[in-house]
């Protein structure tokens, strides 16, 4: 895998060419853009493997992107991957593939209670986690999410599906995990959508929102993280559980929830708790140094994590740590 210490600070990035950005590499492939009919070795560097971009690189196969891809690993994964959407986990700046290097790192040396309990201050030993869609506990695709993406009208495949959810005896957590990208998305079919969230489980909507769904999705543009705490919020209710929604994004992301997401929802924080919350990954590693969790390969990809490379070629560090 490479990162800060392995790549060049800057790479030359041409109008037909871009140079490899790995360390000591002279090797130049052609500059992909859109509608061009390149083939994959215009674009791979015949040394290091490579697909290069622009703005990032992609490895030859997800395992080389991935901290964890042991047997069991890569047995895990493979179940996870029958149900989830989509992956491109060996794109170097793939959302999926930072959040399985470092919640199966959580996962792996139990230590998904002492997140849960960054989160909502509970004691739990043991946790429930749902990679995707995928209920490790079940181990198939979870139940309770796929009962809600039918009470909302969902079609099968095509069903909301949060990055991570952590089941404890008292809560129920989603996590929308983000890299590069934000919050910003807008339906494709606003009428028909709208309408059917809207009206999904006996108007649950007007239950969990103080704005019609329609503004939340097309005027503030917070058409995922709405359909979330819909559907997370109607779990919760059913299972008599609090609801925590998390907006995990780097701590270099300027987006506020305060001002763009929470003046459309209804929280709650007295008895039954429902609430939307920004976490940010460096808080993650903070919690492992706080609790002396040592891991030199999780330590390392922190420190050495890149978010890509600006338009000028100059490499971006993807954590402060």
């Amino acid at each position: 895998m490479y990162g800060i210490g392995t790549l060049k600070e800057k790479i030359e990035i041409g109008r037909y060419n871009i140079k490899c950005p790995v360390l000591g590499c002279e090797k130049t492939v052609s500059r992909k853009r859109r509608g061009d009919k390149l083939k994959q070795n215009d674009i791979t560097c015949s040394v290091h493997k490579i697909e290069i971009r622009s703005s990032t690189f992609i490895y030859p196969k997800k395992e080389d992107n991935l901290l964890w891809a042991d047997d069991d690993d890569l047995k895990l994964l493979n179940k996870v991957e029958k149900f989830k959407r989509e992956s491109r986990m060996e794109n170097d700046n793939s959302e999926d593939a930072v959040t399985w290097n470092i919640f199966r790192f959580l996962e792996r040396t139990t230590h998904l209670p002492d997140f849960v309990n960054m989160i909502t201050g509970e004691t739990v030993n043991e946790v429930d986690i749902v990679y995707w869609s995928y209920s490790v506990k079940e181990d198939k695709k979870w139940g309770l999410l796929d009962e809600a993406q039918k009470i909302f009208g969902e079609r099968e495949g095509r069903g909301s599906e949060p990055d991570m959810a952590i089941v404890t005896d008292k809560s129920i957590i989603f996590i929308e995990a983000k890299f590069n990208s934000g919050n910003a998305t807008k339906p494709s079919n606003p009428a028909e959508s709208i309408d059917r969230y809207s009206k999904g489980g006996n108007n649950w909507s007007k239950k969990v929102f103080s704005e019609p769904l329609e503004k939340v999705a097309m005027k503030r543009k917070r058409y995922e993280l709405m359909r979330f705490w819909l559907m997370g919020s109607w779990i919760a209710e059913k299972e008599e559980k609090d609801f925590y929604l998390i907006n995990l994004v780097r701590k270099a992301n300027t987006e506020k929830l305060e001002d763009t997401f929470k003046p459309a929802i209804k929280e709650l924080k007295g008895g039954p708790i429902r609430m939307v919350k920004r976490v940010n990954w460096e808080e993650i590693y903070d919690l492992l140094e706080e609790r002396n969790i040592n891991d030199e390969r999780l330590k390392h990809y922190f420190h050495n994590k890149i978010s890509g490379f600006s338009a000028s070629g100059k490499m971006k560090s993807a954590f402060k740590v």
